[in-house]
């Protein structure tokens, strides 16, 4: 990622820092069908099937995203407040992806009793090997079970 410095938001757009008030124009080429197929609490089955036949090397990238956290703050400027944050990445996890559908296990975060997210979804995306920038993407909800709170 390209940015020459840090902070808060930024917003960065096909592996590049874009401060822009323009919208870039949408690439209306199809990539090809990304499926993410969720079986059991961590592990997701993914497919991609590029278009035309495409071939190449492509990396995958699973984030698990918690919705509607609060957090205690205990140091800094904030130390002894409660914030809350629409979305956090739980966990991240980032491999080569096989030319045939491959199964891939995403690690369980350990989350603070006061702090479990309201909701919890899936963000599913692939690149070309060595570049950043998302080909195809996907994701959603995944479902809230009392027993499992990750």
């Amino acid at each position: 990622m390209e940015c020459r410095k840090r902070y808060t938001p930024n917003f960065v757009l096909d592996g590049r820092e874009w401060g822009n008030a323009t919208v870039p124009v949408v690439n209306v080429e199809a990539p090809g069908v990304l499926r993410a197929i969720v079986r059991g609490d961590t592990n997701i089955l993914v497919n991609f099937d590029p278009a035309n036949g495409k071939t190449g090397d492509f990396e995958v990238y699973l984030a698990r995203l918690g919705f509607g956290l609060n957090i205690n703050v205990r140091a800094g400027e904030n130390n002894g407040r409660s914030l809350r944050h629409d979305f956090v990445v739980l966990s991240l996890t980032h491999e080569k992806l096989a030319p045939v559908s491959q199964e891939l296990h995403f690690a369980s975060s350990a989350v603070e009793a006061a702090s479990r997210p309201d909701r919890i979804a899936l963000a599913v995306w692939i690149t070309n090997a060595g570049d950043i920038r998302p080909l195809q993407a996907t994701g959603g909800w995944l479902p809230t079970n009392p027993s499992n709170t990750h």
